[in-house]
């Protein structure tokens, strides 16, 4: 067994087993959930974030008929949402469950940028990353740019965008600029862009990767951290990080070497997130044939990640996402459920090192229930969107959870 937690900085412990490490002090616990109105009729690919302000803005697809799709905004005043805004509408949109559009706001208050899939040629995948900016606070709309500059028709997706200083945001993708050369791979590019659309900082991170797995982003003043599912010659799939520090990116290291050796993409991307305790990761695993949830924290100063805790109930889907309020990290994910649905599943880890976790919602496991998302929306509740799939079709739904 490693060392036993001995203060704040070091919250965790790793109990070696042939299963891989296994969390301790587990609670169950019961928070507060209350079901925000609904603002989709039939939509879905729903993206939770931020404001400048302290508001949490959703972005999400709403399908207007069987070819025409529109990504549409909305803001929480409290107790409703706004009007939605539309921000694009197209028929040649490459819309997909797991790879989804994005609404981010810059740092200067008034900014906001928001990304969709659009269709560059005949390929299945042959899709570019589009990006329109409003610098009227979201309620009108520029003409789109292309977000990467390679002009290749292939597969280009998976972004997450996050506050760069006070008028840019940086960017991090999957890009198939290669992948229709002879043993071309996917690769994980990062650029920044200003408030007029202006590309900056473009960079290779990493030649070869996994080819639909979701990327993640923290900004922390002139540092970065970007966690993604990394792909070796032998087809090992575990989750990578890059840093940019003042010295320029890292080169990629493993979060940790679950060695899950897979020939094809499991759409099963990590999360990032930081607090004061240091960097945070949450990731899915199907190594040794027995799917788990693994969080894991690099402490400050520290070169890798450490303190690896397994979270799930036994049985995960997978699809985490994390946010930090205060001390506390707040990890959710699918689970499997025992008549034949799923489950969302929210954990925390505190200050003690205990693991607090929770059956939040019962939804479909089928693919068109996507991924769900989560942010804090105050110091007292975090908010909670996914998909609800029923008989007569698919909508967004939110949650409040109360955390204090």
């Amino acid at each position: 067994m490693d060392n036993l937690i001995k203060n704040v900085g070091v919250w965790l412990v790793c109990v070696l087993v042939l299963s891989g490490c296994q969390s301790i002090g587990t609670e169950e616990v019961s928070w507060n959930r209350s079901a925000l109105p609904t603002i989709s009729e039939y939509g879905g690919e729903s993206r939770l974030t931020v404001l400048h302000d302290g508001d949490v803005a959703m972005s999400w697809v709403e399908y207007l008929n069987d070819t025409t799709d529109q990504l549409r905004w909305t803001r929480w005043e409290g107790t409703e949402w706004s009007e939605p805004i539309a921000i694009a509408t197209g028929s040649d949109w490459f819309v997909n469950w797991a790879d989804f559009p994005s609404l981010t706001a810059f740092g200067d208050g008034k900014s906001m940028a928001a990304h969709w899939l659009q269709k560059s040629a005949g390929g299945t995948y042959d899709y570019e990353v589009r990006v329109s900016i409003s610098n009227d606070g979201g309620q009108s709309w520029g003409p789109s740019f292309v977000l990467h500059q390679d002009s290749v028709p292939a597969e280009h997706g998976f972004v997450t965008l996050k506050p760069y200083g006070r008028d840019k945001l940086m960017a991090v993708w999957l890009d198939g600029r290669f992948t229709k050369v002879d043993d071309g791979a996917m690769t994980l590019r990062t650029a920044t862009f200003d408030t007029a659309g202006n590309i900056t900082d473009q960079v290779e991170l990493d030649h070869r990767i996994c080819d639909c797995c979701q990327t993640d982003l923290v900004v922390d003043g002139e540092e970065a951290m970007v966690v993604y599912r990394d792909r070796s010659q032998e087809e090992v799939r575990d989750i990578s990080f890059v840093r940019k520090t003042a010295d320029g990116w890292t080169e990629p290291r493993p979060v940790h070497p679950d060695k899950w050796l897979i020939a094809g993409c499991p759409v099963n991307g990590p999360a990032v997130t930081k607090n004061s305790s240091g960097y945070w990761s949450a990731w899915f695993t199907g190594a040794e044939n027995t799917p788990k949830v693994f969080a894991a924290r690099m402490a400050p100063g520290a070169q890798g990640f450490a303190d690896t805790v397994r979270l799930d109930f036994g049985n995960p889907l997978g699809r985490v996402d994390m946010v930090t309020s205060g001390d506390q990290v707040y990890i959710s994910w699918m689970e499997n459920g025992e008549d034949g649905r799923a489950q969302i599943c929210l954990a925390s880890i505190d200050t003690e090192g205990l693991i607090h976790r929770q059956k939040i919602a019962k939804v479909s496991g089928a693919r068109s229930s996507g991924f769900p998302v989560l942010v804090k929306a105050s110091e007292q509740s975090l908010f909670l969107s996914y998909t609800k799939v029923t008989e007569n079709g698919q909508r967004v739904a939110v949650e409040r959870i109360d955390i204090q």
